[in-house]
């Protein structure tokens, strides 16, 4: 084999391996050894001819490891500057270092496989990782795990060592590529061989993961490491981080997450585990100035590495060095000195030879070393000097400094000026070297590389490229240079080019061109087509090329010749245009381009969707045209849309495919840009490609861009022309909102909508007109209105009235609107707005939501136009809107929408009101779609919109703005009338006859008289009507028209207003009182009715339910008067209708509504309406509207609002003067002592009797609503706060936000004092506040609220807790703990309370420590067993055992008959286990006889024996209501009903004056009850002579009467048997009910009933279907057991798995018991196939195991079995082994439990044998004998020294044991060991927890001094570790 040859060419030795005479180790130290000679014979590698004899003397000892020993007086092995660096050859080798030499660069041919080089990474993508390598180059690392991405491996700026994989030369469509493949993996970057790492400065890893002490190091080839989070000397995290986030090396944070990869030290302390390595990892600055301190082989030696360094010979282009102690030797190059910019770079490196440098580069084969001095590769930073040049930037005035002959030359940049006076830290790598003024100066010049092939475009002449390179380029010549690349990250140089085709280029690559960037002069270099007809390339240079499309080398669209004929002038090849980058696209290097001229000159572009604004103006140009619109593109694909309405309503262009052409440059503003998401996944595609962005839920989404092409600013000139004076000065611009009178000619018809016909009609058409935004201003601040507003103008809103042929269907209409409207054209009339905009979602600048409707018929205009210029006139007709107070006789003003045959005519008003005039009415009579004046006949306001009954006025309307009367000469409007005669009078009207002195009587007039307009006295006050009758009179002394009858004479009247219609003329009259203070005023309409403005009104209804009064101004005026603003007497407002008649005068101010208004628009949304105006009474002399809103102190009148939710509950809504709302808290409405539960409880409300009718009001004379009324001042009614009613209040708090007003009696008497804080154990009331499966929330005061956890909600159980604790119960609790609030609220405090009862109620409770044995006490039975009964001591948590046989002195056979559940009975203690808390009591009649309520208890026990009536359960039957309270004694009778004939017997012969035994009366009653204990007095002895004699006198008696006498005795007992199985019956029945009543039912089913019902809700719950299954047990149902356990496997969900398992676990016992072996078997299998069998069998096991207790036999045979059965079967499960252990032990077999641990070791893993060992020692201790439990745990300490878990269970056992001296010498000896030396050593953070685990032992069970040697010891270790 022969070896590669050796720089200088000499050949090898040949070597042959003779197998049969040496081994391969004696070949291979022969090899190694004569290769040694070789070096040192040859001068290259340091050696000399006199060293010869070397070879013929073997060493004495020889080594495999090829490290050197270091010795200051060896010579290095390696030539001269290492590997690489070429001297002449000569025979002499003493003329070395005087020739000239020179260091050869690092070319690709050099780049072998297995080279190790520094790199840093400049990119990072998916899948490939870019470093940057010496001498320029860069290297690629492919990453092939799926698992792991590249970003997550490694950081940008991080620098490694790499190796070289591949190095190629590949071949492309470009020509050959040459490509480097790298890698940087520890599989192939650390060294491969036995102790690797003592080989090695420094290990390379990638995390594998992050355990929960450290991290687990991947060290390749299957190699391993852990680093301790301990051990890292920097700030880190585990998390993954993006890697382009920052650059590694500068990131504060140390990166540390799965995959990445870094390098580690191995750790100084060896671990003894050899499969994984220890290592740390050093902080990154300690890294990058720490020297290479061990000297490794060649191989080993790692780049990145810092070595001390010494000059040995100076070379043309740089240095040789050797570092190690003179072992290795390297070469640095002059680009690497860090002085590349200066030619005395050899006389500084004279002056200092020794410093610091980093390795970049090692190659073993061809021993090549190179190092460098670089600043920014000695501190492992990110370069600075090329950093600071920008790409592209061009550079005059480069200095040639150093010329590589036929490669490229280092270029000096200008540089500013270097300050050399500068401070150097001392501390700093090579300080000496830079403070010295030569190399600061060069050092801080930056260089740029210049490649033969970059330095010129083409050489003249046969010169070659060297010759032309090296004259051009020699040193110190100047050059333009361009730069290119800045990121040749170790080099610091930069990459550039003096070709002029490079410098004058445009953009060196397609990344640097940028959408909407123009460029100048760029030359045509190709026309596509040879004609240009497919489009024309520029070539902006560097070989980048753009594509002008042939619709953008023009600026208009021209046909393809014309086209072709300026292609040939403009873009001839060479010529130079202008263009515009449209789109670019770097990954498929395609360029669109334009040279419109519009494009190119404008100012705005838009190139993202992002920056779109709405309002910008930029150029486009049209991409599609189509009938709607255009789409239009600006640059970088954005788009966007013109709709073709916008464009006719801008420009009045009607057809869009006739005037635009694609490819048009417009002008255009963005009116809307939306980013919308698009859920159909259908992901739309931008103009240059790019997808919609996608969002995190899959669904992508869209930009939407609305366009115009006339901005907002620029007005028609034309649009001006068509206005004329008149116009200019009525078109005033006006909002857009309902009812508002769009101008004349203000409307453009864009487009016509022809109608759809339907089955029983048609659907009208419309027109879509645009209106100018300079004729409205907007309406809201929220609304942005575009430059026009699109409006729909149906067909059927054109004229008053339609000829019948042209309703008859839709296309009948629509061809009348053709003849009608022209699109394009501008209507010549005003419009109306029907429809709210605010309610049709329009929004004007997106182009969204419904059309805003407006109508142009004449007689709606005119009316609004009228009513906007009347002066203060008559307005008697009304055009409604569902918001307006509409009363009976109202007229209004609407259009026939709907003829209907079945109802009658649907008018229409505004915003979509609609009335009915029925067909009874002349309904059917309308035409369809006329304008009528209809009149309403009835009016439902309950309803929302209203429902309205109307009845036609008129054929005809007149304009209200009418004043000329053709009937009348000489009468107008405010003309006194001298008298009139009264025809008729009702409550509104009074109709009257004007008797003129000019002419008699005028009869073709009809005059009336408004009420309203009837002078009369004003109230000054409320008036009492409570004892009158005058409220029922239909018109009371209040009213107006009280005293005017039919036929009397009015004086004083004036003409107020006058309307003509029909033909007839109506003239309403105002009547002004002599004695009247003010007089009334005529309102045309609301808004004539201003704030702060004096008025009378007449009250035309009282409406409680809406909290006020309804005032009539004038005819169609009303106006509203809250109640809080009628008087300060709550009396009076809770009688509103007993105070304020209807008919009366107030005289009001009118009040600013707003507030108002805006607390009812969510309160009482739809009781007023908004155009109605506020009234007060009680300002009516305070010029002042605004009510000022109340502060803390005051007492104010407040109105309940019950159905408004409130902030903050539970607390009561109050409705104050000026609309403001309060809250009055819970706790705030009685005083603490009277309150109540559930205090306002929403109860549903009838307003019924609050509201009356319009006939109520004054035709029911008859009736009496007195008791509606609410009392005064009554709050002790059955509901004090009922919704609507008036109580006085204190405001207590009062912000901008917030009233708070107190009603207690107290707080209004002055006490404005905060509650007083509770104090722990103290009991409170509180009101629950919320409640949820948690718990609830209750409040205790305004300042102090509570919290109660579930299980102290209760003692039972709670099923529904939200319907047990609703918000507003009162609930009794007893406070835990109190702490400081910290939200900002009112509320300060916070406690926690316990409502448990057992806690409430617990008083002197009876402790476990009282009960003595001997004393008796009484008890409740709990339980019922067939051995005994259990009971719980009355007052008391103590229970225990009544064994069978102590139930009673004689024999029971069943417990269940005479005891259940809840009896009282009374019990003797006769055990007592104080270490068990068990009791054991009796209770036998004998203990209890000599007590002195035996008595009683015996007569009681008798009864319940007798007829089981338990008193308790009678007395709750008798509360329920369930039963009469003749119950008792009726049992009584019955069971005394054999006495009832001696009585009478005995009451007949005291009636003889016989005398009888003389006895109280009660004491005969008292023996009649005493029969209820079973003791017969009939059969008792004569007490008398008489009652002897008469028993002799009765022996005639035949034996058939004694037989009759003893069968009604029979029937008698018979008769108490059914009646006290009867009242046992109503009894359960009771308490059943009961039960279900508060919940305790769900705690103790006892019915099938009852479990499906607790079933149904928790079908999950094991626990229930358990109890079923008991339930079903104890019935002897085994099958229907079964069944439910069958039932349960399906209903329980299958994730459930643990509640599955217990109902298993019933079912196999349910097997064990009373199932066969077979069955049992089965039941096992089935478990095992739906669990975890291991833990199917380890229950089984239990079972069997509980049944052994105190047996023997066949049950510990079977139990046996089966632990046997399961280790055989689970033998590797350390919880199956341990558990037929744990069995052993404690059946007292300690052998076959230690002789089954022996069998476990050998079955189980080797990971599991300590736990095993432990668990057993545990076991041993607590069942076994300590002393073996001992030597287990003794046997595994000195095992494992370091477990101190193991440690820390042994002391713990024996505390539990008692051992507390054996414990303490435990921890001891662990101290006292583990510092010394030779023994055990535990790091600081065990000792630490040895520490504590050994004082918490001396705190419990030691002493003061005992602790204190603890912490002596703690001391001495602390200053044993610090020397």
């Amino acid at each position: 084999m022969e070896e590669p040859d050796f720089p200088r060419g000499r050949p090898a030795a040949t070597e042959t391996k003779n197998a049969a005479a040496a081994t391969k180790k004696d070949y291979n130290k022969r090899k190694h050894r004569d290769a040694e000679t070789r070096i040192a014979s040859d001068f290259l590698f340091g050696g000399d001819k006199k060293r010869d004899s070397v070879k013929k003397k073997p060493k004495k000892e020889d080594k495999k490891d090829d490290s050197v020993t270091v010795s200051s007086k060896k010579k290095s092995l390696l030539p001269m500057g290492g590997g690489g660096v070429v001297f002449p050859s000569s025979s002499s080798s003493s003329s070395i270092t005087n020739k000239p030499s020179y260091i050869e660069g690092l070319s690709f041919g050099k780049l072998v496989k297995g080279m190790r080089l520094l790199g840093c990474v400049k990119e990072i993508h998916q899948n490939v990782i870019v470093f940057s390598l010496p001498n320029l180059w860069t290297g690629y690392m492919m990453v092939k795990n799926d698992d792991l991405a590249a970003p997550s491996m490694v950081s940008i700026g991080q620098y490694l060592s790499i190796v070289i994989v591949k190095a190629v030369q590949e071949a492309t469509k470009e020509g050959p590529k040459r490509r480097i493949q790298v890698s940087c993996l520890p599989s192939v970057v650390n060294p491969s061989g036995g102790d690797f790492a003592s080989a090695c400065s420094s290990l390379r890893g990638q995390v594998l993961s992050a355990e929960d002490h450290g991290l687990l190091i991947d060290l390749g080839l299957g190699r391993k490491g852990f680093l301790n989070f301990s051990d890292i000397e920097e700030e880190y995290t585990t998390a993954a981080m993006d890697a382009t986030d920052s650059l590694a090396v500068n990131h504060a944070t140390r990166i540390l997450a799965p995959g990445r990869i870094d390098d580690f030290l191995p750790s100084p302390t060896a671990s003894k585990d050899t499969k994984i390595l220890k290592l740390v990892l050093p902080s990154r600055m300690t890294t990058s100035q720490a020297l290479l301190s061990k000297v490794p082989s060649l191989n080993a030696l790692q780049p990145g590495s810092l070595v001390q360094v010494s000059v040995e010979a100076f070379t043309r282009n740089g240095i040789c060095v050797t570092f190690g102690k003179g072992v290795f030797r390297g070469a640095i190059e002059v680009s690497h000195l860090g002085c590349a910019a200066t030619d005395e770079w050899k006389l500084i490196f004279q002056t200092h030879k020794h410093f610091c440098a980093r390795i970049i580069c090692v190659d073993a084969s061809s021993k090549i070393v190179r190092l460098s001095i670089l600043p920014h590769l000695l501190q492992l930073t990110w370069p600075e000097l090329s950093s600071r040049l920008i790409v592209g930037s061009i550079v005059e005035d480069a200095t040639v400094v150093r010329v590589d002959p036929g490669v490229g030359a280092v270029l000096a940049l200008p540089a500013d000026e270097i300050d050399v006076d500068m401070d150097i830290d001392a501390t700093n790598l090579n300080a000496e070297l830079l403070a010295d003024d030569r190399y600061k100066r060069a050092s801080h010049v930056p260089t740029v590389y210049v490649h033969i092939s970059k330095a010129f475009d083409s050489i003249q002449g046969n010169k070659t490229p060297e010759a032309v390179f090296a004259k051009e380029f020699a040193p110190n010549t100047k050059h333009r240079v361009r730069i290119l690349n800045i990121m040749n990250l170790i080099d610091d140089v930069a990459s550039g080019a003096t070709a002029s085709s490079i410098v004058d280029a445009h953009v060196l690559t397609h990344d640097d061109l940028k959408a909407g960037q123009v460029y100048r002069q760029v030359p045509v270099c190709s026309h596509i087509n040879g004609n240009g007809s497919n489009g024309v390339l520029v070539d902006f240079g560097m070989g980048i090329r753009g594509l002008i499309p042939p619709l953008h080398l023009l600026d208009h669209t021209v046909t393809p010749e014309y086209r072709g004929k300026m292609v040939k002038e403009l873009y001839a090849i060479g010529a130079k245009v202008d263009v515009r980058v449209l789109s670019v696209d770097p990954a498929t290097k395609r360029c669109l381009l334009t040279a419109k001229k519009a494009l190119i000159k404008s100012k705005h572009v838009i190139t993202s969707f992002d920056s779109v604004k709405v309002g910008q103006k930029a150029v486009g140009f049209v991409t599609k045209v189509d009938p709607r619109g255009l789409s239009v593109t600006f640059f970088n694909g954005v788009y966007g849309r013109v709709t073709a309405r916008s464009i006719l309503a801008e420009l009045g262009i009607e057809n869009v495919e006739e005037n635009y052409s694609v490819g048009d440059a417009v002008n255009c503003c963005v009116v809307n840009a939306k980013k919308r998401g698009d859920n159909r996944g259908d992901r739309r595609r931008s103009r240059d490609g790019a997808e919609a962005d996608q969002q995190g839920d899959g669904s992508s989404s869209y930009w939407e861009l609305t366009l115009i092409l006339k901005p907002r600013s620029v007005m028609d000139q034309d649009d001006l022309s068509l206005m004329n004076v008149d116009d200019e000065k009525t078109n005033v611009p006006v909002p857009l909102q309902l009812g508002t009178i769009l101008p004349l000619r203000s409307m453009r018809i864009i487009e016509l909508k022809k109608g759809t016909e339907k089955v029983n009609g048609f659907v009208s058409g419309y027109a879509i007109v645009s209106v100018k935004s300079k004729y409205l201003i907007e309406a809201a601040e929220s609304w942005r209105l575009p430059d026009f507003v699109e409006c729909k103008l149906p067909f059927d809103q054109l004229l008053d009235e339609y000829d019948e042929a042209a309703v008859v269907s839709a296309s009948a209409l629509d061809a009348l609107a053709e003849k009608l409207l022209t699109i394009g054209k501008k209507i010549g009339r005003r419009g109306i707005v029907l429809t709210d905009p605010r309610k049709t979602g329009a929004e004007y600048s997106a182009a969204t939501g419904a059309f805003t409707v407006i109508s142009i018929r004449p007689k709606l205009v005119e009316y609004f136009v009228a009513k906007s210029t009347s002066d203060g006139e008559a307005q008697e007709i009304l055009i409604p809107t569902a918001d307006s107070h509409l009363y009976v006789g109202a007229k209004l003003l609407g259009y026939v929408a709907q003829v209907d045959a079945r109802h009658g005519a649907f008018v229409r008003f505004l915003d979509g009101l609609t009335g009915l005039v029925p067909k009874m009415k002349g309904g059917l009579e309308l035409p369809k779609l006329k304008t009528v004046v209809t009149q309403v006949a009835a009016i439902d306001a309950t309803s929302r919109p209203p429902r309205i009954s109307l009845s036609l006025v008129g054929d005809s309307v007149s304009s209200p703005s009418k004043k000329t009367t053709p009937t009348f000469v000489g009468l107008d409007v405010g003309d006194d009338v001298g008298e009139a005669e009264i025809l008729q009078v009702d409550f509104h009207r009074a109709s009257l006859n004007i008797l003129g002195t000019q002419g008699g009587e005028l009869g073709n007039v009809r005059v009336r008289l408004h009420h309203s307009l009837a002078s009369s006295e004003p109230l000054s006050k409320p008036v009492d009507q409570t004892n009158s009758d005058e409220r029922r009179q239909l018109l009371s002394k209040y009213h107006p028209f009280f005293g005017l009858v039919a036929g009397s004479i009015l004086r004083n009247l004036q003409v107020a207003a006058i309307d003509s219609r029909k033909g007839q003329v109506f003239v309403e009259l105002s009547r002004q009182s002599n004695g009247a203070v003010m007089s009334p005023s005529f309102f045309e309409n609301p808004t004539d009715v201003v704030v702060g403005k004096k008025v009378t009104g007449v009250i035309s209804s009282v409406d409680v339910a809406k909290g006020g009064l309804y005032l009539q101004l004038s005819p169609g005026v009303s106006a509203f008067l809250p109640a809080l603003e009628l008087s300060e007497d709550i009396g009076v407002l809770n009688n509103l209708r007993m105070h304020f008649p209807v008919g009366a005068r107030l005289e009001c101010l009118v009040i600013d509504k707003s507030a108002w208004l805006q607390a009812r628009s969510t309160n009482h949304a739809s009781q007023t309406s908004k155009d109605v105006p506020y009234l007060s009474f009680l300002k009516r002399n305070d010029m002042k509207s605004q009510i000022a809103k109340p502060s803390k102190g005051d007492i104010v009148i407040g109105r309940v609002h019950r159905k408004v939710p409130t902030n903050d509950p539970p607390a009561l809504s109050l409705e104050l003067r000026g609309g403001f709302v309060a809250r009055c808290c819970v706790t705030e409405l009685k005083e603490a002592d009277d309150w109540k539960n559930m205090p306002i409880a929403n109860v549903p409300l009838d307003y019924s009797q609050f509201t009356p009718t319009n006939d109520e009001s004054f035709n029911d004379a008859d009736s009496d609503d007195d008791d509606n009324d609410i009392k005064i001042g009554d709050q002790s009614a059955r509901d004090p706060w009922k919704d609507g009613s008036f109580v006085v209040c204190r405001v207590l708090f009062a912000s901008s936000q917030v009233i708070d007003v107190s009603l207690r009696p107290s707080r209004l008497d002055g006490d404005l004092e905060d509650d007083e804080t509770p104090q722990v154990d103290q009991l409170v009331n509180a009101y629950v506040v919320d409640t949820n499966k948690k718990g609830c929330f209750v409040r205790l005061s305004r300042q102090v609220e509570g919290r109660v956890i579930l299980k102290e909600m209760c003692d039972g159980y709670l099923a529904d807790p939200r319907l047990s604790f609703p918000a507003g119960r009162l609930v009794v609790g007893k406070v835990k703990a109190i702490r400081k609030s910290k939200n900002r609220g009112q509320c300060k405090w916070l406690v926690d309370l316990d409502m448990r009862e057992s806690v409430v109620l617990a008083e002197d409770k009876l402790r476990f420590d009282q009960v003595e044995i001997g004393k008796k006490f009484k008890a409740v039975v709990t339980r019922v067993e067939d051995y005994g009964v259990f009971v719980r001591i009355d007052n008391s948590e103590c229970s225990g055992l009544v064994h069978k046989s102590e139930c009673s002195d004689d024999f029971v056979k069943n417990l269940a008959e005479l005891y259940d559940p809840g009896d009282l009975v009374k019990v003797l203690v006769i055990k007592k286990d104080p270490l068990k808390n068990q009791l054991g009591f009796s209770m036998k009649q004998s203990h209890f006889e000599g007590d002195d309520d035996s008595s009683s208890d015996d007569e009681s026990t008798t009864l319940l024996d007798a007829g089981d009536v338990d008193q308790a359960g009678m007395t709750e039957v008798m509360d329920a209501g369930d039963s009469d309270d003749d119950l008792q004694s009726s049992a009584v009778n019955d069971l005394s009903s054999d006495d009832e004939a001696d009585s009478s017997d005995e009451s007949e012969n005291a009636d003889k004056g016989e005398i009888s035994a003389s006895e109280p009366e009660n004491e005969t009653d008292a023996a009649c009850m005493d029969t209820n204990v079973g003791f017969n007095w009939s059969e008792a002895p004569a007490l008398n002579d008489t009652k002897s004699t008469q028993a002799l006198d009765s022996d005639d008696e035949d034996e058939e009467s004694i037989n009759d006498d003893d069968d009604t005795r029979k029937q008698s007992h018979k008769s108490r048997r059914k009646h006290a199985q009867r009242l046992r019956e109503e009894q359960d029945i009771a308490r059943r009910e009961f039960a279900l009543a508060d919940g305790t039912a769900d705690e103790k089913p006892e019915t099938a009933g009852d479990f499906e019902r607790l079933l149904a809700g928790s079908p999950n719950s094991s626990e229930l279907w358990i109890m079923y299954m008991a339930f079903h047990m104890s019935l002897a149902d085994i099958p229907a057991a079964r069944k439910v356990a069958e039932r349960a496997f399906q209903k329980i969900e299958f994730r459930q798995e643990r509640e599955k398992m217990n109902v298993w676990t019933a079912l196999i016992t349910l097997e064990l018991r009373y199932g066969t072996d077979k069955s049992f078997q089965e039941t096992i299998d089935r478990a095992s196939k739906h669990n975890n069998p291991k833990y199917v069998y380890l229950r089984i096991s239990e079972i069997l195991e509980k049944d052994t207790y105190g047996t023997a036999g066949e049950s510990v045979k079977r139990c046996d079995d089966m632990y046997n059965k399961m280790t055989k079967k689970f033998r590797d499960k350390k919880k199956v082994w341990l558990a037929h252990i744990a069995y052993l032990l404690k059946t007292n077999r300690a052998d076959e439990a230690q002789a089954l641990s022996k069998r476990a070791m050998q079955s189980l893993p080797t990971h599991k044998h300590i736990e095993t060992m432990s668990r057993f020692a545990q076991l041993v201790f607590e069942f076994g004998k300590p002393e073996h439990a001992r030597t287990i745990f003794d046997g595994l300490l000195l095992k494992y020294p370091k477990r101190l878990d193991l440690l820390f269970v042994y002391v713990d056992k024996e505390l539990k044991h008692g051992d507390v001296k054996h414990a303490r010498e435990l921890l001891e000896r662990q101290v006292r060991d583990s510092p010394a030396e030779g023994k055990l050593k535990l790091n600081d953070k065990q000792m630490k927890k040895l520490f504590k685990k050994w004082y918490s032992v001396e705190e419990q069970h030691g002493d003061e001094p005992s602790q204190e040697r603890v912490k002596d010891a703690a001391r001495a270790y602390v200053q044993q570790a610090i020397n």
